[in-house]
């Protein structure tokens, strides 16, 4: 039902998969501010090195360095699924959103995520 909205330009909800569309909602940022003034931070890169993603962002941001030695970095907000995602949903899935990831990263280079 989603796909069907989207490809008729109609509607913003159910959004679940419209939401995985990083490209258009960027976009909307570049409306009001130069593409040099935001920082796209890939997920993971956040969970393989949280310290050196928020030392990387001070800088982006021109503030003073913090001693991030304090920070907890334990997960917040973890669940576990009580099933994996199905084949036929994972697949369905990659297709949606592989045109839409491609024209993402070749705007602003592969994240990790």
């Amino acid at each position: 039902m989603e796909l069907d909205l989207i490809d008729k330009d109609e509607g913003f909800e159910p959004a679940l998969i419209r939401r995985g569309f990083y490209l258009q909602q960027l976009e909307e940022y570049w409306k009001y501010f130069d593409k040099n003034q935001l920082m796209v931070i890939g997920f993971k890169e956040f969970i393989v090195d949280i310290k050196g993603v928020l030392s990387q962002v001070e800088s982006f941001i021109g503030v003073p360095k913090y001693n991030w030695d304090q920070l907890v970095e334990e997960p917040r907000n973890k669940r576990s699924y009580h099933e994996p995602i199905s084949k036929g949903d994972e697949l369905f899935l990659k297709s949606s959103l592989n045109k839409p990831n491609k024209a993402l990263f070749d705007e602003v280079g592969a994240l990790n995520w």
